[in-house]
């Protein structure tokens, strides 16, 4: 099996599947898969979460390339 086939199957096994708690709040998570890689979005997320509280609740599923805020 290639990693496109891999990164698929990843997609479809978790697309929104998982949640993450944030005071309370479930919030789940989307997975997207584009240019053979995958695209997790995380929408409305606390200012008080971050990048290493994000990356240590995500790496359970496969490495983090990167993690950003979008526009």
């Amino acid at each position: 099996m290639n990693s496109a086939e891999a990164a698929l199957r990843s997609v479809e096994e978790n697309d929104r599947k998982h949640s993450v708690q944030c005071e309370g709040n479930p919030y789940v998570i989307p997975f997207h898969m584009d240019d053979q890689s995958v695209i997790v979005k995380l929408n409305d997320l606390s200012a008080d979460i971050s990048d290493k509280d994000i990356a240590g609740v995500m790496s359970k599923f496969g490495k983090i390339a990167s993690i950003r805020e979008s526009e």
